[in-house]
């Protein structure tokens, strides 16, 4: 499991390489990754984010 902020990195780093890399399967992995890793975002603020009061 990665800290918060190693997993922003990792993040910066998949977006630079879908911009930087030419069509391929190299792309396409990091942009899957990049995809997935948004929705566990998405999913982290909806269905684990503490209720308010």
């Amino acid at each position: 499991m990665l800290p918060k902020s190693e997993l922003i990195k990792q993040i910066e780093f998949m977006k630079t390489q879908i911009q930087e890399l030419e069509p391929g399967n190299k792309r396409s992995m990091f942009l899957n990754l990049y995809i997935y890793s948004n929705q566990l975002d998405i999913m982290n603020q909806v269905v684990l984010k503490p209720k308010s009061k």
